[in-house]
């Protein structure tokens, strides 16, 4: 805070040295001086007050589109990151959770004709 009293203060000096040396300055003019000194002043005042304006306003514009254009960017390389990040974590996921496929095992083909023979030590095929 004082810092800025400090800033605030040494402002107001200079414009006051400055204001007392252009008093002093026309303090001692003659009036004629003093009519094309205020006719000058006058015609810069009329020329360059304008010309500021618009300056001010052309470079607060381009400064605004600016200002605007690199957020935008900014919030697009964020989103990229976080859009990135977010699939990695869901493919991560994905595999994780990737149950292996199920599979069936099914016996072979079962013969059309079992023959036994008597003694049931032996059975034949006959497919």
């Amino acid at each position: 805070m004082w810092r800025e009293l400090g800033k605030i203060a040494l402002a107001l000096g200079l414009l006051f040295v400055v204001g007392l040396l252009a008093y002093r300055f026309f303090d001692d003019m003659d009036g004629d001086t003093a009519r094309v000194w205020a006719f000058v002043a006058t015609v810069l005042f009329v020329v360059v007050t304008p010309g500021t304006a618009f300056a001010g306003w052309y470079f607060g514009h381009t400064e605004a589109r600016g200002r605007l254009s690199g957020i935008d960017q900014a919030v697009d390389k964020v989103m990229g990151v976080a859009d990135q990040v977010v699939s990695m974590k869901v493919n991560a996921t994905k595999m994780v959770r990737e149950e292996p496929p199920q599979v069936v095992v099914l016996p072979g083909p079962e013969p059309a004709y079992r023959l036994r023979q008597p003694d049931d030590s032996r059975i034949i095929d006959v497919g």
